[in-house]
């Protein structure tokens, strides 16, 4: 989080300007390749998951449920991706750990900054485990089919719970002494840690509940009455395919955030210090990994689910066939342009070949 590598240690007042020019950044080649890094995954995540929301948008027909919570999530992640390499970036650039805002509006620019991409984190899991739901009454006739009214709610309570969650945040989070914006590390604060912790199993218990339910549910096709063998296998291979999908977002999430909380939970605990470069490169790497989930998650939408990929691919198709009528039509226009000055040479000197025909003629005649 914004300047992480601080607001979770107790560090004494130093010019950390003056330590982290001489260790921190003494090699310029690896700063540059560190901001480097940053730009390119924040450019890929914007990218990718800025496909996915625009093929939604743009087709009707991929407008359901499950594609709906998958675009929550892709907002989660632009919003995560940008949110977590501006707290990178920051002090990579201006070689600092200070917060650059002073008095009542720096203190309150670091709560909101600290709150704001915190929230981020909570709404994939939550997307993860109201799709598991969806798709669970997918194959049940017994279960009511999700309304957009109940989706609609689902959205929301993807964002509220967040924010209620991390509310916390902005009373833990502060500027010290020395301008940098930390996390008082007090009892309260460690027992919101176990309880957000707490959260998170939960919520990944949950998610792995129903994905076992919903296999344990294909197992028999007879759940879905009304429908032919056909459409009964191709039900079956859609919901499977989605919860495919949500157990490989659920790991690839765990393995890519959770260092970066267990890192900061072993640095307090063995009394790091910030502004060693060892311990700096580590949080660089395991903040790193929060970025990739961000490029991952689009990456795993497209391997499980068909229905992406044939718009995806259909509307590159259609792109590269108006380019090329375009192309085709500018040659034309280019070519008759180009001839039409011959073309209207070669008509003046048959007019005027006829005309001497002609006046022969009548010389002849006469």
């Amino acid at each position: 989080m914004a300047n992480y590598v601080n607001r979770l240690t107790k560090i004494p007042a130093v010019n950390f300007t003056a330590d982290l020019n001489e260790d921190l950044w003494k090699n310029d080649a690896g700063g540059i390749a560190k901001i480097s890094s940053c730009f390119i995954i924040v450019l890929l995540a914007v990218s990718l998951n800025g496909i996915i929301i625009y093929t939604v948008y743009k087709n009707k027909s991929m407008r359901r449920n499950i594609n709906f919570f998958i675009v929550n999530m892709c907002v989660s992640d632009i919003l995560l991706a940008i949110f977590n390499n501006v707290g990178i970036l920051e002090p990579l650039i201006t070689r600092s750990l200070k917060w650059k805002l002073y008095g009542d509006v720096g203190v309150i620019t670091c709560k909101l900054f600290f709150f704001a991409e915190s929230v981020p984190f909570l709404v994939s899991p939550l997307a993860l485990l109201f799709i598991n739901i969806e798709r669970y009454r997918g194959i049940s006739s017994v279960i009511s089919g999700i309304t957009s009214a109940t989706r609609t709610l689902f959205l929301i309570l993807s964002w509220i719970i967040p924010l209620f969650v991390y509310f916390p945040f902005l009373y833990f989070s502060k500027t010290s002494p020395d301008n940098s914006c930390d996390i008082e590390v007090d009892s309260y604060s460690k027992a919101f840690v176990i309880i957000l912790a707490s959260t998170f199993a939960a919520i990944y218990v949950s998610i792995s509940i129903v994905c076992a339910l919903i296999f344990y549910k294909l197992r028999s096709l007879e759940t879905i009455d009304g429908l032919s063998e056909a459409q009964k296998q191709a039900r079956m291979k859609r919901v499977r395919n989605a919860t495919k999908m949500v157990m490989c977002s659920l790991v690839t999430f765990i393995v890519l955030t959770t260092p970066f909380p267990l890192s900061c939970y072993i640095g307090i605990s063995m009394n790091f210090e910030i502004y060693d470069p060892f311990y700096a490169n580590i949080l660089f790497a395991v903040r790193f990994l929060i970025s990739v989930n961000s490029v991952a998650g689009p990456c795993i939408y497209l391997i499980f689910l068909e229905d992406f990929r044939k718009k995806i691919k259909r509307s590159l198709l259609d792109k590269r066939t108006s380019q090329a009528k375009m192309i085709l039509g500018m040659r034309c226009a280019w070519n008759f342009e180009k001839g039409a000055p011959k073309l209207l040479k070669m008509n003046k000197r048959e007019q005027k070949a006829n005309r001497n025909i002609e006046y022969g003629n009548k010389e002849q005649s006469a």
